[in-house]
């Protein structure tokens, strides 16, 4: 029983992501609206960016979604392991996009 809400669980957080993650790559979903923000960086890099970052969300949480399911693992386990990642990929994206000056326009 607690697989089946564990895969559940998963697989709603996976799905919530899809779409907001696609919006955002596409460039129909912008939270820079400031005129001194898009003098300052690219827009359109930072966008497919954090697009693609946000879709890597959903890849890894419903494929260990389904794990349980199929293997017959420990789903605790699973569920640790899978939102654990999902930290560790947050952290390491937070620290990558504030390093370097990375998105910024170069005149």
């Amino acid at each position: 029983m607690e697989t089946v809400i564990i895969a559940i669980v998963n697989i709603l957080g996976g799905v919530t992501c899809l779409p907001i993650g696609l919006l955002i790559q596409s460039g129909k979903m912008n939270s820079m609206h400031h005129k001194e923000v898009k003098a300052r960086f690219n827009i359109k890099a930072t966008n497919k960016f954090v697009g693609w970052f946000i879709l890597v969300f959903p890849s890894i949480i419903l494929i260990i979604a389904c794990i349980p399911i199929f293997l017959n693992f420990y789903p605790f386990v699973m569920f640790a392991v899978s939102w654990g990642l999902f930290t560790i990929i947050v952290v390491v994206g937070a620290i990558y996009v504030n390093t370097a000056s990375r998105f910024k326009l170069t005149k």
